[in-house]
């Protein structure tokens, strides 16, 4: 079957048409809509096997990053939302989308666990390439990915450090593997809150979650912007690579999506 995927745009959202480009590369129908056209269509969205909201600034982060369309997205799509999960949809958010599904409360998707996006500690944006460590053993990112798997996929924010209100909250994550990525260091080991190989100071290194239920997740790297070879920092002193290869590795985190969107919907 094709997988249909709605990516919805924000004033702000500023990495909508790669995310779309990627998504029809693996040959899905896809449909970019502003998100106040959706709330006008509601039901369009149970069309749908995959809700994605990308990077940029929605509304430009005014309060918090995505706390505006966080807010929206549960007040006027909120019984959707849930009817959209209970049928085997999968939401996912890249970088401002997981800002976005963090402020929805959508993940970690339980009210006794209180998660947080904030302030990179440099205080600054940072833009740069990062080593992940995938982390989960009951995701939707399964389908392609092992337990130790180390991808290069780079950030892009402001916003992107990863905090809980105890430890016990991180506890919580941790014990019920709603940890998707850590960040880590050339070797492969983690990046141990170490600046650059964590960008942004986030606690044990987080770089991704899911929800509960294993029905939405989210991420600071954008696997889009490592979806080709060619977009990989050192193409020109691997051209070989480039014309060996046509895919990076943010195409086995994308793959993965729909690959389990596949599965859930036959």
């Amino acid at each position: 079957m094709t997988v249909r995927v709605l990516v919805v745009r924000a004033p702000g959202t500023n990495c909508d048409f790669e995310t779309v480009q990627a998504f029809r590369e693996l040959s899905c129908d896809v449909t970019l809509m502003t998100f106040s056209k959706l709330v006008q269509n509601r039901k369009l969205l149970h069309e749908f096997n995959i809700l994605v909201f990308p990077g940029g600034f929605s509304y430009g982060d005014y309060v918090r990053a995505g706390a505006i369309l966080g807010k929206k997205l549960i007040a006027r799509l909120g019984t959707e939302i849930r009817d959209f999960l209970k049928s085997g949809g999968l939401i996912v958010g890249i970088c401002n989308g997981f800002q976005i599904l963090v402020e929805a409360g959508l993940i970690p998707g339980t009210d006794d666990v209180k998660v947080a996006l904030t302030t990179n500690v440099s205080l600054r944006y940072e833009c740069r390439w990062t080593i992940l460590k995938y982390e989960s053993k009951s995701s939707p990112l399964s389908n392609n990915l092992r337990v130790g798997s180390i991808l290069r996929i780079p950030v892009g924010h402001g916003e992107g450090r990863v905090v809980t209100k105890s430890r016990d909250d991180l506890k919580f994550l941790i014990e019920n593997d709603l940890v998707l990525f850590r960040y880590a260091k050339p070797d492969g080991t983690y990046a141990e809150e170490e600046y650059p190989w964590n960008p942004n100071g986030s606690i044990y290194d987080i770089a991704g979650l899911q929800n509960i239920d294993r029905n939405v997740i989210g991420m600071m790297p954008h696997p889009e912007r490592a979806f080709y070879t060619w977009q990989l920092p050192d193409w020109t002193r691997n051209r070989e690579l480039v014309y060996r290869e046509k895919f990076a590795d943010g195409y086995l985190i994308l793959k993965s999506l729909v690959d389990h969107a596949s599965r859930i919907a036959k």
